[in-house]
């Protein structure tokens, strides 16, 4: 009988020893398939990112739920980390050989290298936010992305998920003064901002909103619902796309394929009224839908029509 539990707990060590040694593998070390590589950094990336694992709802309210208390963090700190995050990524992905890998294993592999080094290529911009392009703007900022989540997305189904809700929305007033942080950062870097754009119109004075009233009834932006101020419209837009065209190459140099034909290295904006630089002779610009110069709409040039015009 003695023999029997020895060699019984010698299987158990043996098992636990192998057991351990595949945790290992597929949570720190080489993982044995790249799905499985694939599934641990995708559980990395949604410990990272608190309110993307609360969308997936896969373990809100339960033991193993550790996030739907936080919030992700803004700012430089947080996109520096991110760069970081993907590079390790990168690694563990270039440690597989990938012509041992099977078609659909390639396919995958192919797959997170592109991922990653796409967010990687970004690192070159030291004005980007840890949020993209622009933190906050009127539709789609990351405070319009908050507001959502929290009403709609942090669902409260037990006592631990309604705490957690209660210390997400303390946290908001932290999230969104970082937002306006990198706002302001981005400002000082010379991104042309909402407030900036306001500014260079002469428009210094007052919030952004009242501003923008202002900008929305300016005489300048203002032109008749007639043949003649469409015409109007469409000069106007010919002498603003000149002037981008001029400057481009101060800021798209690096970016633009060399044309052949023109020294500045970019190839010019469409004209207003669809004249495309290089279009054949006598092949017609293609025409919207709907649009027809004896409309009796509104027509919207910039801004908005001078009200009262026939």
């Amino acid at each position: 009988m003695k023999r029997f539990w020895k060699v019984v707990g010698w299987l158990g060590l043996a098992m636990l020893v192998v057991a351990g040694y595949a945790a290992y593998r597929i949570g720190w070390g080489r993982p044995f398939t790249i799905d499985l590589l694939a599934t641990r950094q995708a559980v990395l990336f949604l410990v990272r990112n608190p309110e993307l694992f609360t969308q997936i709802g896969a373990i809100d309210g339960t033991l193993l739920d550790r996030h739907s208390g936080k919030l992700a963090l803004v700012g430089v700190a947080k996109r520096d980390d991110d760069y970081s995050f993907a590079e390790k990524r990168v690694g563990e992905v270039r440690r597989l050989d990938p012509a041992k890998l099977r078609r659909q294993d390639r396919i995958t592999f192919d797959i997170l290298l592109d991922l990653y080094g796409a967010g990687l290529a970004f690192r070159r911009f030291d004005w980007l936010s840890s949020e993209g392009l622009c933190p906050i703007s009127p539709m789609f900022g990351r405070q319009v992305a908050l507001s959502s989540f929290l009403q709609t997305q942090h669902v409260v189904k037990n006592e631990k998920t309604a705490r957690n809700h209660v210390a997400r929305l303390e946290a908001t007033g932290d999230k969104l003064d970082a937002l306006t942080a990198e706002m302001q950062r981005q400002e000082k870097a010379s991104l042309v901002l909402p407030s900036a754009l306001l500014e260079s119109q002469g428009l210094v004075a007052g919030t952004v909103a009242e501003r923008m009233t202002g900008l929305h009834e300016d005489p300048r932006f203002l032109f008749p619902n007639t043949d003649e101020g469409r015409k109007q419209v469409l000069a106007r837009y010919r002498q603003i796309l000149g002037e981008v065209n001029a400057r481009m190459p101060e800021y798209f140099r690096s970016l633009c394929r060399p044309a052949r034909s023109r020294s500045s290295g970019c190839r010019p904006l469409p004209a207003a009224g669809g004249d495309v630089p290089g279009r054949a002779a006598g092949r017609p610009a293609r025409a919207r839908s709907g649009s027809s110069s004896s409309s009796s709409r509104p027509t919207r040039p910039g801004l908005r029509s001078a009200r009262g015009s026939t």
